[in-house]
């Protein structure tokens, strides 16, 4: 299934494109990534760090999302560009996505293609450090398809905003980056053994519980 993704997954650019999927229900998992078609028709900012070869990237996150139980998932999409992720979160049945990112443009091309795919009311796009965003409950899975500096300062806040046995997917990613990305990451999930495509890399991970404050002696 994943193989499929990476070969029928067309994308041009990150930033502000016109995004089609399927317009049929998913019967199963695999139903969003597999035909999953992005055409560019605008360029956009480029405000946000996203990898500057999208496509590895973007199909690595796709994948995971393939082969993962996302219905029902308070999902975020952070550094969601044009809206793909949250898209296809949403088409394969989550409950929410909250779309963030530092471009309002980007926010614009996310509520554009959401709309135009048929999930709109499941995705709520965000900017970063908007008001409301302290006051979001943990998701269950929070996606971030941006670069290894970034995700590596994000690393605490990303802790605070899964919830205990969340998930967490990272790329944007290089192969000589994972490692240091992961290390980063470690006090708060355990990270699964990466996965690499054309020099890209992703790590997921599950968010381990927060441990009790020590009793006063």
């Amino acid at each position: 299934m994943g193989t499929r993704v990476a070969e029928r997954f067309q994308a041009h650019a990150f930033r502000s494109a016109a995004v089609d999927l399927p317009r049929r229900p998913a019967t199963r998992c695999g139903t969003i990534a597999r035909d999953f078609r992005a055409r560019t028709h605008r360029t956009g900012s480029q405000a946000w760090p996203s990898a500057p070869a999208p496509i590895p990237t973007t199909a690595l996150c796709l994948e995971w999302l393939d082969a993962a139980n996302v219905a029902g998932a308070r999902v975020i999409d952070y550094g969601c560009g044009s809206g793909i992720l949250a898209i296809a979160a949403a088409k394969l049945g989550a409950a929410e996505v909250l779309a963030i990112d530092i471009d309002p443009q980007a926010l614009l091309a996310t509520h554009d293609n959401a709309k135009r795919n048929g999930v709109a009311q499941l995705i709520i796009a965000r900017l970063v450090d908007s008001e409301a965003e302290s006051h979001d409950a943990p998701a269950d899975i929070l996606l971030a398809n941006i670069l290894a500096g970034p995700l590596e300062s994000l690393a605490p806040a990303f802790a605070s905003r899964v919830r205990a046995g969340g998930r967490l997917v990272l790329s944007g990613i290089l192969r000589n980056q994972a490692e240091a990305v992961a290390t980063t990451y470690a006090p708060w999930f355990d990270i699964a053994p990466v996965v690499v495509r054309d020099d890209w890399a992703r790590l997921d991970g599950v968010r381990r519980p927060t441990p009790p404050p020590p009793r006063p002696i």
